[in-house]
């Protein structure tokens, strides 16, 4: 496996020995990976990857904290732009969202806070962003969809899929959908206090 430290490609060798907990006797999987688990279907690919990746990094302890964009450099090699919401204004917090959901730009944002049943110092993807027009068209509220990368922990705030805020026109033109779990939408005006 290959990862990108300081600019450098690092090449990584590993077995497939994966560090386990022993949670006793009392639990139906006794010994789970510590970290990572293998996807539904029986992948075991992040798993793996994860331990190469504590592995150039010294051990798993290592992978405790850090930013979304260390994480995405060391992945792809490629350059990567950060930016602090508290330091740019909701325009230009709007437009690098725009930018990169025109572009396909993979992004992320780090939670600041465990408001909503969203869980401080984790990364979240952001999808896209999207404004919801009126009848006239108009743009009436900015939103941006995020994605917890587990898959848990649903958003519970102003715009998450239970509000009352949603229309069924709004509902429409976000393709809101129950199904798709760990997704969800933050207004731009309540992802300042959430996100950084």
């Amino acid at each position: 496996m290959f990862f990108y430290l300081r600019g450098e490609r690092v090449s990584v060798v590993i077995d497939d020995r994966i560090p386990v907990l022993d949670l006793g006797e009392d639990y139906t999987t006794p010994y789970p990976p510590i970290n990572s688990k293998p996807s539904p279907a029986g992948a075991w690919w992040l798993v793996l990857l994860e331990k190469a990746f504590a592995k150039i990094n010294v051990n798993y302890t290592q992978l405790n904290a850090g930013t979304p964009g260390e994480a995405l450099r060391a992945l792809t090699g490629m350059p990567v732009s950060s930016h602090n919401s508290n330091e740019v204004t909701d325009d230009d917090l709007w437009n690098i969202v725009m930018e990169g959901t025109k572009n396909n730009d993979p992004m992320a944002a780090a939670c600041t806070v465990s408001h909503y049943n969203l869980i401080a110092g984790h990364a979240y993807g952001i999808l896209k962003g999207l404004c919801l027009t009126d009848a006239n068209g108009n743009c009436a509220q900015k939103i941006i969809q995020m994605r917890n990368p587990w898959g848990l922990s649903k958003y519970t705030g102003p715009w998450s899929e239970d509000s009352t805020l949603w229309t069924p026109e709004w509902k429409t033109q976000a393709n809101l959908a129950e199904a798709n779990e760990g997704e969800f939408w933050v207004a731009l005006s309540d992802w300042r206090t959430l996100y950084s």
